[in-house]
C-alpha cells in the first residue's frame, strides 16, 4: 500500500474500525472512505485502487467480488494497520515492541508477561483486551484488540507521554506486523471465521507474513518460521507445583533456566503459562522474575480467576472470550481431580449480551452440560432457555448460585459477556 498506487481506498466493516482507518488513512495523504458492508450495504468499486477488508469479512461480500473480478488489490486490516502505525511513526514509543496473538489465552499471556517485564525492573505499556496498562496500573481506557484498536492506544500512550522499554499489544486474529518479537499463543478451540469459510487459526498463521524477516516468533509447535516452541520446555507437574527447564533463543542469543511454582490452575493455563515463560525468557528475563509472577498465579480480573465469595470459591471466566470449550475443559479437569465433590459444583453458562462475536451455540452447550456431572445448571439467554434455571443477565445468575449453593461449593462462572 502507497500513495502512487492506492490513492483511492475503500474501507469496509466500520464496526471493527474501518471509519477509524479510512480517517487515518486520508490523514497520510490517501482518499479512502469507510463502509457497512452488513445489512445490504454496497457501492459500486470501479474507481478505488485499493479495498481494505478484515480477514472476517464474509466471501460474498459484494465489493471483495467486485475486487476479484477487476483485479483491485486487497489489504486485509492487519496490513492497513501497519502501514498507518508506521506512517505516523507510532512504532517508535517504545524500545522493543511485543504482539501476541492466538486462539485461546491472549489476553492471560500478554498480562503474566507484563508482570514478568515489570519485575524484572522495565518500563511498560500494555494494550489488552482488559485495557490500557502502564506498569500494571490501569490508565482507565479501554481499546477494542481489532488491528484500529492498537492505533488508538498508540495514539493514547502518545498523549500521555509514555517512554517505555516495552510495548505489548494483544491483537485479535493475527499479527499486524510491527513487532520485534511476537507470540502465538494456541491454535486450539479453534473457531469459523469468513461465514464459517476460514478457520481462526490457519488466518492467524498467514498473518506470520505480516512480520519483518528478523521478527522473533514465538509458536505452539514448529512452523518454518518459528524461533521457539513449547517443545524449548521441559515440564513437570504434580498437581499443585509446575517445574519449567527452558533454553530459547533471546534477543541477545540465548537465555536458560528453570523456574519453580505453586500453580494449582496450571492444566487450565497451560497455554498461557507456557507461552508466557517463553516469550519473557525470550526478552531476557531472569527465572526469579518469571517465577515469582507464577508463584499462586490464579488468573487475571476480566479473564479466569478464583475468587472466594460467602465462603463459596467463585471460578469467574466470565468474558467475551469465554467459549463452552472451556467449560468442558473445567470440567474435565475437575473431574479428575479426586479431591474435588462434583455434587458441589454449581455451573454458570450461556451469553449475557446480543451482539458478541463467535456466539455459544445452544447445542453445542447443551451436549457439554450433558456430559459432566455436577449439582445445578443456571443459565444465562434466551436462546439457553431450554436447560436449566435461565436469567437474563449474568449477576442475576449469580445471585441465584450463591442463594441456592451452600459454603464450600464451587461455582463455575463461564457465562459469555463484555466485563
Amino acid at each position: 500500500m502507497n500513495h502512487r498506487d492506492c490513492r483511492e481506498i475503500l474501507v469496509l466493516d466500520t464496526v471493527h474500525g474501518g471509519d477509524i482507518l479510512a480517517e487515518r488513512l486520508n490523514q497520510v495523504g490517501h482518499e479512502a472512505r469507510a463502509l457497512h458492508p452488513y445489512d445490504g450495504e454496497s457501492t459500486d468499486l470501479t474507481g478505488y485502487d485499493a479495498l481494505v477488508s478484515p480477514v472476517h469479512m464474509y466471501p460474498g461480500c459484494s465489493e471483495l467480488r467486485q475486487a476479484r473480478e477487476q483485479g483491485v488489490p486487497v489489504y486485509t486490516h492487519h496490513q492497513a494497520t501497519r502501514y498507518i502505525i508506521k506512517s505516523f511513526n507510532l512504532d517508535t514509543l517504545a524500545g522493543c515492541t511485543i504482539e501476541v496473538t492466538g486462539t485461546v489465552g491472549k489476553t492471560t499471556t500478554t498480562l503474566l508477561l507484563m508482570r514478568m517485564l515489570v519485575g524484572e525492573g522495565y518500563d511498560v505499556a500494555a494494550h489488552t483486551s482488559n485495557g490500557l496498562y502502564h506498569n500494571q496500573d490501569d490508565l482507565g481506557r479501554q481499546y477494542s484488540v481489532a488491528p484500529y484498536g492498537t492505533i488508538l492506544a498508540l495514539e493514547k500512550a502518545g498523549e500521555l507521554d509514555l517512554d517505555v522499554d516495552f510495548w505489548l499489544s494483544e491483537v485479535s486474529i493475527g499479527f499486524i506486523g510491527i513487532a520485534d518479537l511476537a507470540s502465538l499463543t494456541s491454535t486450539k478451540e479453534d473457531y469459523l471465521i469468513a461465514d464459517e469459510t476460514k478457520k481462526a487459526s490457519e488466518t492467524k498463521k498467514r498473518s506470520f507474513g505480516n512480520l519483518d524477516e528478523d521478527c522473533l516468533l514465538n509458536t505452539p509447535r514448529e512452523t518454518s518460521r518459528s524461533t521457539n516452541t513449547h517443545g524449548d520446555l521441559e515440564t513437570g507437574f504434580d498437581g499443585e507445583n509446575l517445574a519449567i527447564e527452558y533454553k530459547v533463543r533471546s534477543l541477545d542469543g540465548v537465555n536458560s533456566g528453570e523456574i519453580d511454582a505453586y500453580l494449582p490452575l496450571y492444566p487450565y493455563f497451560r497455554d498461557s503459562v507456557r507461552m508466557a515463560v517463553i516469550t519473557a525468557a525470550s526478552l531476557g528475563c531472569s527465572q526469579q522474575a518469571i517465577s515469582d509472577v507464577l508463584d499462586g498465579f490464579t488468573g487475571v480480573p476480566g479473564r479466569m480467576q478464583t475468587l472466594e465469595i460467602e465462603g463459596r470459591t467463585l471460578v469467574d471466566n466470565s468474558c467475551a472470550g469465554t467459549r463452552v470449550s472451556s467449560l468442558d475443559k473445567y470440567l474435565s479437569m475437575l473431574e479428575d481431580d479426586p479431591s474435588v465433590d462434583m455434587d458441589r459444583v454449581v455451573v454458570l453458562v450461556g451469553e449475557d449480551q446480543e451482539n458478541i462475536c463467535e456466539e455459544m451455540d445452544p447445542g453445542r452447550v447443551k451436549s457439554v452440560v450433558e456430559r459432566h456431572r455436577f449439582s445445578r445448571l443456571i443459565t444465562v439467554g434466551r436462546k439457553h432457555r431450554d436447560i436449566g434455571v435461565n436469567f437474563d443477565g449474568v449477576d442475576e445468575a449469580l445471585d441465584h448460585a450463591l442463594e441456592k449453593s451452600s459454603p464450600g461449593d464451587i461455582l463455575l462462572n463461564f457465562v459469555k459477556a463484555f466485563r
